[in-house]
């Protein structure tokens, strides 16, 4: 029965999915305690003594109450106090407690329990961190009667850094293969099998979690087997190249070896053999690995192109086969043997080969478990080119996985046939099933996708199309066709899988022969695709991929294409198979739109537009623009939506991006279209700021006339020409004694000349010196700052203190020269008398008197 929790309180369901969240913070708490709490007391109890714990009490069947309510018995639920009676769990959760003491008036179980039986199985030990696998699975499994919370086979829970492989032998969920697939649960959203709430936190005494594994990385092949030696968590730093014989690894269990670039595992050059062995119980797990190249394609090669598995465990995550080959043995890829157990998700195998399962093998009661697992162009000589499983109590699990173009090349018999079996999948004397599984142009002269002899086959949702020599070969086997083909397929399921002469019919609209309705069409409305006619084309402005089951309409700013790389704008009116977005300078403003539009001059739009956008003042655009340009300096634009800009007038100027012009100052001047105003040159004015391309000359000008010069950037002539000077009111002529020989010349800085004097410098004229022309310096200077050094007084006409008047050269001299020439002459004199008196003493004086 389905509870009736539809009627519920909105606060009750509140209150369960809030409990159901304290519920995971408990557990995972409690862990974290235990976890530390164990690693502590390992450092100080004797090694060899701690026990691990078991029998610990869980919330389950308590009081020896049956599990008959969603997975949990009656009393668990009422000892998590929701305020519920036995009779509410049974009118209204649907839930049978009629044998629960807790239920019947017995008082020795009470809604706390007495811890009594668990519920599980007594065979079940409780090996999984402190608790058994059903414990575990009951609360995060899928509750299809397998243990398979976290893969099926070499039980895993997986608490942050720690690994634990559980045995769950002996345990009620050690069911294996599942006798019928995962169903959904009946049950709604809030239902206490979902939403698990609970108030009370996991009883006492604790988990004890196993110690968490050292980590170490390994970039070459002997530090991998260092690690592996220490049972460590080993990370692959790089590709990982394997001697002959490879890694063999024996015995040891929990190894995790993981890569986040994908290491692979290749043999030495020149070297050919199995990458990696397990033996004798090993149990491994390998994330981001890959395996190229293993194996010998000779035909006495042995097992196990990559990796050979025997009575072990191996779980692949995230990883690539490549180029495996066993030549004459099987498993090309990977082959499981003597009851081994091998997992994959999310793991492609291609282009691998061997006698027998040519990409995955497993044989002696070996178990497989493939999830979102590719086997693409493998190949074998006998059977089963993706995958061969045979042997009693061998089992393949398949979900969400493909065969592609796997092919079995036969061995030619005495009658000229050829045998080659199951193109895809052979199975013999083993079961499997397969579950949102596809087989395409996979080839066999028996069975081009499945090959069965005295074997047990479940489908649902199997999609077989091109494969070739009938899809399904059936000798002496049992199985249940449940394929229905997916929406957006059609078939007319005539001879859906035949063998042996036997035409076995299968429902209506299944997918042996499914094709995929052409791109533009859909099976929308349809019922039973059973022609080509089912593939309905999608209406104007609508699409839809190849194998569509309805047509989706294109929203604004797409529009509806033949060509998901179209990027003209226009598109097809049927059968469309993409929404493209409208490109840029182009837009749709309506849903299931065809084509776009053009945005307009003055506009632009980007990628996916539903309107254009109109550009701002000071910029422009051209039709079917992306984006809008700024107006060139010289140019300029006030309005928003311009297609262009306008030029400056003359006498107007611009920076670029402008919204206006602007006139030029006095003293400038500008042409049409000029970027800036541009000052007057020397000799031109510019009086006011009214509108001019050029400025006037100060020569031509009536107001100053040809004695008249300016500087650069002038608003008005107000310099005098060379050899003319300015006296407030106009330009004179230089008087005699002055040099003004530039422009610019006033009459108080009248240059004077050498030799000549001026009185003030307000004075018009100027005077010879009287000391002479070397008496007046000249320059800009007046009165006697004209005079040199020697010389004073108006008109620079007597020496200065200190300097007398040589009337030989009627200059002034300094006096300190005059007194010392004197002395030199003295002193000549004295020189003459001495020598003149020393020739007359030698001289007689008769001679001298004569």
């Amino acid at each position: 029965a389905v509870p009736r929790s539809c009627g519920r309180p909105l606060v009750l369901r509140l209150r369960l999915l809030l409990d159901a969240m304290r519920l995971r913070l408990q557990e995972l708490a409690v862990l974290a305690a235990s976890l530390i709490a164990s690693t502590c007391s390992a450092s100080a109890e004797p090694e060899g003594e701690a026990e691990p714990q078991r029998n610990v009490e869980k919330p389950r069947r308590l009081g020896g109450c049956p599990n008959t309510c969603y997975g949990d018995s009656c009393q668990y639920w009422l000892q998590l106090d929701y305020g519920y009676e036995c009779t509410q769990l049974e009118s209204e959760w649907g839930c049978d407690c009629a044998d629960c003491p807790a239920c019947d008036g017995d008082d020795d179980s009470d809604r706390g329990g007495d811890g009594g039986d668990d519920g599980t199985t007594e065979s079940c030990p409780s090996t999984c961190s402190g608790q058994t696998c059903e414990y575990w699975d009951t609360l995060y499994g899928i509750r299809d009667g397998t243990c398979d919370w976290s893969g099926v086979g070499g039980y895993k829970a997986t608490f942050g850094e720690l690994d634990t492989y559980c045995d769950c032998t002996g345990c009620s969920c050690d069911g294996f293969p599942p006798t019928s697939l995962p169903t959904s649960s009946p049950v709604p959203s809030m239902s206490p099998s979902t939403s698990r709430p609970t108030t009370t936190a996991l009883p006492s005494p604790l988990p004890t979690p196993t110690p968490t594994k050292p980590k170490l990385k390994a970039s070459n092949f002997d530090e991998l087997l260092a690690a592996v030696a220490s049972n460590a968590r080993i990370e692959l730093v790089g590709d990982i190249e394997v001697p002959y014989g490879g890694l063999v690894i024996t015995g040891q269990t929990n190894l995790r070896i993981f890569s986040d670039n994908n290491a692979t595992f290749v043999p030495m050059p020149g070297v050919t053999t199995t990458l990696l062995s397990l033996f004798a119980g090993a149990q491994v797990a390998f994330e981001g690995v890959d395996f190229e190249g293993g194996g010998s394609h000779v035909y006495s090669a042995g097992n196990g192109g990559c990796v050979l598995v025997s009575a072990s465990e191996l779980t692949i995550e995230r990883g690539r086969l490549t180029e495996c080959s066993a030549g004459g043995g099987v498993g090309g890829g990977i082959a499981a043997e003597e009851g081994s157990h091998v997992t994959m998700s999310d793991v492609l195998i291609e282009r691998s080969s061997a006698r027998l399962g040519g990409g995955v093998y497993a044989g002696g009661g070996s178990k497989l478990v493939m999830t979102s697992v590719v086997l693409d162009a493998c190949e074998s000589s006998t059977n089963g080119a993706g995958v061969t499983v045979e042997d009693a109590g061998s089992s393949l699990i398949m979900h969400s996985s493909a065969f592609k173009s796997c092919t079995v090349h036969g061995v030619h018999v005495a009658n000229g046939d050829t045998e080659a079996y199951g193109g895809g999948l052979a199975l013999v004397w083993a079961s499997a099933t397969l579950a949102d599984t596809s087989f395409s142009y996979c080839w066999a002269s028996r069975g081009g996708a499945i090959y069965m002899a005295s074997a047990s086959l479940e489908l649902s949702r199997l999609t077989v199309h091109g494969n070739g020599e009938y899809d399904m070969y059936n000798s002496a086997s049992d199985y249940l066709c449940t394929a229905i083909s997916d929406a957006g397929h059609y078939t007319e399921c005539s001879h859906v899988m035949t063998g042996l002469g036997l035409t076995i019919p299968c429902y209506a609209n299944c997918a042996s022969e499914a094709s995929a309705c052409e791109a533009g069409t859909s099976t929308e409305g349809v019922e039973d695709a059973t022609s080509l006619d089912a593939c309905r084309a999608c209406s104007a402005g609508s699409v839809a991929g190849s194998g569509a089951s309805w047509c989706e309409t294109c929203v604004r700013g797409t529009y509806a294409s033949d060509d998901v790389f179209d990027a003209d704008g226009y598109g097809v009116i049927t059968k469309a198979s993409s929404c493209v977005d409208c490109p840029a300078g182009y837009y749709s403003p309506t849903d299931a739109s065809v084509a776009c539009s053009v945005c307009t001059a003055g506009t632009y739009s980007l990628s996916g537009a539903s309107s254009c956008t109109l550009c701002p003042p000071g910029k422009h655009s051209g039709t079917a623009s992306y984006q809008c340009v700024n107006c060139e300096a010289g140019k300029s634009t006030a309005v928003a939506g311009s297609s262009i800009c306008l030029p400056c007038e003359a006498g107007r100027a611009s920076n670029e991006s402008a919204t206006s012009c602007t006139v030029c100052e006095p003293g400038r001047f500008s042409r049409q279209s000029g970027p800036e105003c541009i000052a007057c040159d020397a000799g031109t004015f510019a009086s006011t700021n009214e509108t001019r391309n050029e400025c006037k000359k100060c020569a031509e000008s009536e107001d100053y006339g040809s004695t008249f010069t300016s500087t650069t950037g002038a608003t008005r002539c107000n310099l005098c020409v060379a050899d003319w000077y300015w006296n407030s009111e106009s330009c004179e002529p230089c008087p005699e004694g002055t040099e003004c020989d530039q422009d610019g010349s006033t009459l108080s800085s009248l240059p004077v000349a050498q030799g000549w004097y001026r009185f003030t410098k307000y004075s018009t004229r100027v005077y010879p010196c009287m000391g002479g022309e070397t008496a007046c310096t000249g320059g800009q200077n007046v009165s006697t700052e004209l005079c040199g050094a020697a010389y004073t007084d108006t008109l620079c006409s007597r020496c200065a203190e200190g300097f007398h008047m040589n009337t030989l050269t009627s200059t002034c001299e300094d006096c300190d020269d005059v007194n010392f020439t004197a002395s030199i002459i003295l002193l000549i004199v004295l020189v003459v008398i001495v020598f003149v008196g020393a020739i007359l003493s030698r001289t007689k004086y008769s001679d001298w008197i004569r």
